[in-house]
Parts: C-alpha cells; structure tokens; sequence
C-alpha cells in the first residue's frame, strides 16, 4: 500500500504545496486550511482541467477536416504561425524552468496544430513541404532551448511572439470576412478554447502570475476566440449554403464519374 500512498502524497504537494497538504491531511482537515491553500488549490485543480480539455481542444477540428477532406475557412499563414509562435513559447518556458501547469496546454496544442498541419497537407498533396517545416521547427526550437541562446535574448523573442500570434489571428479572421463564411472552422473548438482561455485568466489571477508575456498572451487569445466566434454566429446562414453548394457541386461530380467508371468497366468485360 505504501508504493500507492507515497507518490499519490509526493503529487499532492507538489500540487498545492507541503504547508497546505500538512493542515489538509495531518493537522486537522478543511477546518485548518487558510484562505490561500483554498486560492493555490482552486488554481492547481482548474490548471489541471485546462491541461485535460486542451488534450482534446483542436479534436473536433481534426475531425471535421478529416470528416470532410476539406481545409475550406481554415488560414493557413495562421497555422503556421500559431506553431511557430507555440514552439518559441515552449522553449521560453523550459528556458525559465515554468511549473508545466503553467504552460503545459501550449505543448499539447503544439502537437495538434502539427496533426492539422499534417492533414492539411495530405490533403493539398504537399507532404514534402510539411515534413521539411516541421523539420525546421524542430530544429530552431533545439536551438532555442540550447545554451548558445541566452535568457535575455529568449525573453526578447518570447515578447516577439505576442504581435506575430495576433497577426496570425487577424489572418484568420481576415480569411472568414473575405470569404464570406466560416467554412469548415469547428464551432465546438472555438467555444471550448474560449472557456479555456478564461480559465486560464482565473488561474493566472489566482496564482498571483506577474509575467506579462504570460498574461497578455492569454487575454490576446479571450479576445482573438470572441472575435471568431462572433463571426461564427454572423456568418452561419452563408456557411449553410456555401456547404449546401458544396455538397450539391460533390453529387454532380460523382453522377459525372459514375457512368464513365460504368462504361469502361463493360469495356473491359
């Protein structure tokens, strides 16, 4: 029992720190906590569902591309840059020694941009492209975590990446208005990024985070995800009928085909 009870401990207070977990668990339970072991313990736990629901944030967009082989409403110059900025993120966290709470959800974003990214070029028939800039990404994010960059200069681009994520996420909101729908953009992942980026907020709040890369970075990303999902709603009737358009230009093709394949199989015979 005690291979159980020690790590399950260990990951306790690691998770809301050894003063709080002695008044929790060996003084006298939730009678003896202080208001701030409630503080550090509210923003640990919703640290903790932030890093569970970003697991799966981008899923239900992967699985519309996939669903539709389509990347019709998606800005492509934004996922690249949204990976470039992520991997530049990472790197100046792991160069800081940042609590994995803290930025653990940019990691696993990281990893599901690369899936759409993947997709996207399967897609587009360009995986040689794809595999060359993840490649490149790879590398400059090695660099960056090496000792030849220092803190100063990792800090400076850390900064940089601010006004790049929120040039990407103007691309993207540029694309819809110029397209005049949101074509295969999830709706569920926008909302769900959403509520994430306000919990992040509260937890940012809570733990008394001073960074302002940190905190401008996720206020930019409330702000960018109001914005997209103000559009998802203006643009909903235009949407509609683009895929209705879609689907019906999909039927003609295949009507077109399907006599032909016909044909040439009787021949064949």
């Amino acid at each position: 029992m005690e291979a159980i009870f020690h790590p399950t401990r260990a990951f306790l207070k690691e998770l809301v720190g050894t003063d709080c977990y002695n008044a929790l668990f060996v003084k006298g339970g939730l009678a003896s906590l202080s208001p701030t072991c409630y503080s550090i313990a509210a923003s640990k736990f919703t640290s903790l569902a932030i890093l569970g629901v970003c697991s799966v944030l981008k899923v239900p967009q992967i699985a519309a591309i996939n669903k539709s082989r389509s990347v019709d409403g998606l800005s492509l110059a934004s996922y690249l840059i949204e990976v470039l900025c992520f991997s530049v993120m990472v790197a100046y966290h792991l160069k800081q020694g940042t609590q994995f709470s803290v930025y653990g959800e940019v990691v696993l974003l990281l990893i599901q941009d690369a899936i759409i990214m993947y997709l996207w070029a399967g897609i587009k028939k360009s995986s040689r492209v794809f595999f060359k800039y993840a490649i490149l990404d790879i590398l400059l994010a090695a660099l960056l975590v090496s000792p030849l960059v220092n803190n100063t200069f990792m800090a400076t681009l850390s900064s940089a990446t601010l006004p790049i994520n929120i040039v990407g996420g103007f691309v993207q909101i540029a694309g819809i208005y110029n397209q005049g729908h949101t074509g295969e953009l999830s709706p569920l992942m926008v909302l769900i990024g959403w509520l994430t980026g306000l919990a992040r907020l509260l937890t940012l709040a809570l733990d008394g985070v001073s960074d302002y890369v940190i905190v401008v970075g996720s206020l930019t990303g409330v702000l960018l995800s109001t914005v997209l999902m103000s559009q998802l709603f203006i643009f909903r009737d235009a949407t509609n009928k683009f895929k209705l358009a879609k689907n019906k230009l999909a039927d003609v093709a295949d009507k077109v085909t399907t006599p032909k394949k016909t044909a040439k199989t009787k021949k064949e015979l």
